[in-house]
Parts: C-alpha cells; sequence; structure tokens
C-alpha cells in the first residue's frame, strides 16, 4: 500500500493496531527518510538502543544467509515487547527476493511481536522492492521525496522566526540552493548557523558561505594542513592536483585567511588565559572532529612565532588582490606564496 502524505501521522501512529508487519521508507529525501524512520521505529519500540528489541541486518550477511531475517522476525525478546527488525540501505532483486519469501512465511498475526523496518535510497518506477511494498495488504512504501524551494523557504524562514534571527537578503535563497531539497541537510545547516552565530542575530551571507564550505573544504584542509606542517612540496602537489579538480585559488586563499583567523582568535584566548583544550572548544564555527589534533598543533606553532601570523594573513591578502586586480596567473601567485613562506 501507499499511505498518502494527508493520512500518514494517522498511518504511523496506528501502526500497532493496523495489521501493519513492515514498511519501506525510500527516496532521495535522505533527512525525510531519517526523519520518518525515526517516527516509524519509536511507534514500535521506546528504546531504539535496546539490544533486545531492535535488530540491525547487514545486508552482505543477509545476502549470505537469508534465514537470518526469518530468525529476527521469530525471536522472542527477553524481557517482553514487540521486536523490530531493521535493514537499512536495502537495494537489488536478490534483497527484495528474500523480504518477500520471508513475510510471505510469517502467520497473519506476526505484527503483534515483529515488525519489519526497510529504508532505501532513490528507486524508480520498475524497482522490484517498491513494487513489492506498494502491492502488498499488509506492507507499505513511502517515498521522500526532495522539498520544493518554496517548501524549503517557508521552513528556514519560520526557523530565523523562532530564533530571533534577522538575515541579509540573499540569505534564505542561497540555503535553498546548497540543500537541493533535502530536508536532513537543511536541518544540520541550521543548526550550524545558530551555534556559528552565538548571541549575535544577523546573519549575513558571508557568514552563511563560510559555514557551508564547499564540496572541495576536504582537500582544501589538506592542504592547508601539509602548509602548516613544513611539507611545501607536497603542499604544492596538492595544490596542483585542486587545480585540476577545478577548485578556485581564490577559494584556497580565503580558506587560508578563515583557517589563520581561528588560530589567532584561539591564541588570544590563551594568552587570556584559557587551556589548550578550552580554547579550541571555543572555537567558532567548531573545529571538525578529525581536524582537531592537527588544529591543536598548528595553535602551538603560530602561539610560538605570533608575527608569523600577522605575516601571512598579510602575504595572503596580497595575493588575493593580485589576482583581482592584475589578472595574474592565480595558480603562480599562489605557488609563491607558498615559497616565500616556507616553515
Amino acid at each position: 500500500m501507499k499511505p498518502s502524505s494527508s493520512s500518514l501521522e494517522g498511518f504511523i501512529k496506528s501502526l500497532d493496531r493496523s495489521g501493519i508487519i513492515s514498511t519501506l521508507i525510500y527516496g532521495q529525501n535522505t533527512g525525510g527518510v531519517s526523519n520518518l524512520y525515526n517516527k516509524i521505529a519509536s511507534q514500535i519500540v521506546h528504546d531504539l538502543n535496546d539490544p533486545f528489541l531492535v535488530a540491525n541486518i547487514d545486508i552482505k550477511k543477509l545476502e549470505e544467509d537469508q534465514t537470518i531475517l526469518l530468525d529476527e522476525l521469530n525471536s522472542i525478546p527477553m524481557f517482553g515487547g514487540k521486536k523490530l527488525v531493521v535493514i537499512k540501505n536495502a537495494e537489488g532483486t536478490e534483497i527484495t527476493k528474500i523480504i518477500e519469501e520471508t513475510l510471505g512465511s510469517l502467520p497473519d498475526n506476526a505484527y503483534k511481536n515483529c515488525f519489519l523496518l526497510v529504508t532505501a535510497g532513490e528507486l524508480d518506477t520498475k524497482s522490484a522492492l517498491r513494487k513489492l511494498y506498494e502491492a502488498g495488504k499488509n506492507i507499505a512504501a513511502i517515498a521522500c521525496y526532495n522539498e520544493d524551494e518554496r517548501s524549503v523557504e517557508t521552513k528556514i524562514k519560520g526557523f530565523f522566526y523562532k530564533n530571533h534571527i534577522q538575515t541579509e537578503n540573499g540569505v534564505a535563497q542561497y540555503i535553498i540552493d546548497n540543500c537541493k531539497g533535502d530536508s536532513k541537510v537543511l536541518e544540520i545547516l541550521l543548526e550550524k548557523l545558530v551555534l556559528f552565530l552565538g548571541a549575535d542575530k544577523f546573519l549575513n551571507l558571508d557568514d552563511v558561505k563560510t559555514v557551508t564550505g564547499s564540496a572541495n573544504e576536504t582537500n582544501v584542509q589538506e592542504i592547508i594542513n601539509l602548509f602548516f606542517d613544513g611539507n611545501i612540496a607536497e603542499t604544492e602537489y596538492k595544490l596542483r592536483k585542486s587545480q585540476e579538480e577545478g577548485v578556485a585559488e581564490i577559494l584556497v586563499i580565503r580558506s587560508f585567511q578563515k583557517y589563520i583567523e581561528k588560530l589567532h582568535r584561539c591564541i588570544d584566548a590563551m594568552n587570556e588565559g584559557k587551556q589548550l583544550e578550552q580554547a579550541v572548544m571555543s572555537a567558532r564555527p567548531p573545529v571538525f572532529f578529525k581536524q582537531v589534533p592537527e588544529f591543536k598543533k598548528h595553535i602551538l606553532k603560530l602561539k610560538s612565532q605570533p608575527n608569523l601570523i600577522w605575516k601571512l594573513y598579510h602575504d595572503l591578502t596580497i595575493a588575493e588582490a593580485s589576482i583581482k586586480e592584475s589578472g595574474a596567473d592565480s595558480y603562480l601567485i599562489l605557488s609563491k606564496f607558498l615559497a616565500f613562506n616556507r616553515k
């Protein structure tokens, strides 16, 4: 069956008594899939971390031994309650066949004791898995399509109103363009923006661009790390690679500047009495957890060379101005910056 969007809330709330044994949630809107998963799972069990009530089945293991699914659905929780069995990222005819055969072997009243929750990415109308769930009487398929622009805009404006945040013109549209209708991406970005602003209540476009970053953010950060580690040869190699991949040198320069600014703020915090760990925790936007060890190392390096911060920032500003004003080769200018600042 296919619950309509208008009946979806009622469908979820009545799962315990509706006779539904399994639900498929699918679609390109990963946020929608995640939110629906949590709603439905929470309707079946109260604690999603309870190992006696929740079983997550690995697809590869299921393909090797399809009896795993039947065993989990038939197992009786040690302390009672309804069993929730989960298959995430399901796809392919083999998995569909296993699910169909397993559900078909269960008694009619099995829904009282167990529930199978399946998630998948985008499935077209020819998908065997989607067809199975749409055609079934005691199973259901729920699609999560990306939201249209008007819907996303309404969410954004509602969020800013609720949090008393005023914005510069163009902020909402920039967020819409970056989220591409995915509610999970939107939710994470809005949370980051609130964290970034702190007590401030005005959000400008530059702030949003800083927080959203870029698809090439990891590559750029790798260049920055190599530079501060003193590995100039590898830095130049990565810079060439980034150029081949279409990363603009201006983006690299600005990322360097933002990183140095963040290091400088943390060094100031330490000079005011904060410990290294406290200074890092106070950084805004927060330092990505995988970057924290490198960030700490770079703080200590620059703290021992206070004049280097200003020199680097000054040279980066000159490099950016040269690229903008003279139209000179941006890669060459950035390479010179790296060469002149070997540390």
